[in-house]
Formats: C-alpha cells, structure tokens, sequence
C-alpha cells in the first residue's frame, strides 16, 4: 500500500472540516501507517462528501474525544497523535459497531460485501 504524497498530506490539512493546532507538526508526526490511511482517505474524497459536524457526531459516537472549533465548524486537531491516530481511524473507517450486541470495534482490515 503506498503511502500520503506531500499532495495527499497538503489537501489533509488544508481541507475546511479541519483546524489544526500545529500543522507542522502534524506532518512531522506522521507514522508510515498513518500516512497511508491518510491517502486512501484523501483518495476516496471522503473528507470531501462528510461535513465537521458528521464526522464530530460519528466520533462521539464511537466514544472518540474530538472538538470543535468556537464557531462549530470545524474538527480541532491537536498536537497530540493518539487523538490524530484516532481521528486518522474514524476517517478510514477503521470503527465499527457489531449488528447484533452493538459492540464497538476497531478494525485493522476490512474488505467490502
């Protein structure tokens, strides 16, 4: 699996749901795992379809600490990679809830039906 380009990584962070606190050193944190969820997720445009205030809801859902700005409209990211990791995985949609026991999961592959 190949990994974000700078390009990738430029369209992340530039994008309107995000406000980051660092955004230098969100690029400087960046894993290799990390950087190739992120391009799948700037490949799939999702960012792009999914509003700040959906993807908040999704990640409150999954008991995921993320905030939003003073004016609501956009993600807070913080220099803090266990949130980005977090926020990375909700994006990939690497969270799921079971159908049956409404367990909450988190998945390192997935392949669809």
């Amino acid at each position: 699996m190949k990994v974000a380009t700078q390009e990738d990584v430029d369209a992340f962070v530039e994008n309107d749901a995000f406000e980051f606190e660092d955004a230098i050193g969100f690029r400087d944190d960046l894993t290799s795992t990390i950087k190739k969820k992120l391009r799948l997720i700037v490949q799939n445009g999702l960012i792009d379809s999914v509003d700040s205030s959906t993807i908040y809801q999704r990640a409150r859902e999954m008991d995921i600490d993320l905030e939003l700005n003073e004016e609501g409209n956009k993600l807070k990211i913080p220099r803090d990679k266990n949130k980005v990791k977090e926020l990375i995985q909700l994006l990939n949609e690497d969270y799921f809830i079971s159908l049956l026991s409404e367990t909450k999961y988190i998945t390192n592959s997935k392949r669809k039906k």
